[in-house]
């Protein structure tokens, strides 16, 4: 079986993984284990910024040319002269017992 788990986003949409506590006594309520498996792609980003400034753009207020708040973005076609990209970030990760 694989166990390999690949999550990929653009802008502000978000993969999150849950994992839930297995305890002994069932009336106990414990909390769910979060894991992010994504990152946001804001303006304000450092990585994120730098690329726009290398393309001409700037960040003003937080946003790509005081207008877009995301760097990556599937549309917004003004902004990809400025560093908007809509290329994801992949992240892979491998699903052990735990997660299963």
């Amino acid at each position: 079986m694989n166990s390999t788990l690949y999550a990929a986003n653009v802008g502000d949409s978000k993969a999150i993984a849950c994992k839930s506590k297995e305890t002994e006594n069932k009336i106990e309520n414990e909390k769910d284990i979060l894991i992010e498996l994504t990152k946001d792609h804001l303006a304000t980003n450092y990585e994120e910024r730098k690329r726009i400034q290398s393309k001409g753009g700037y960040v003003r207020d937080g946003r790509v040319l005081g207008a877009l708040e995301l760097s990556r973005s599937i549309g917004d076609g003004p902004f990809k002269a400025y560093g908007v990209l809509s290329s994801p970030d992949v992240r892979k990760c491998q699903l052990n017992d735990s997660y299963k």
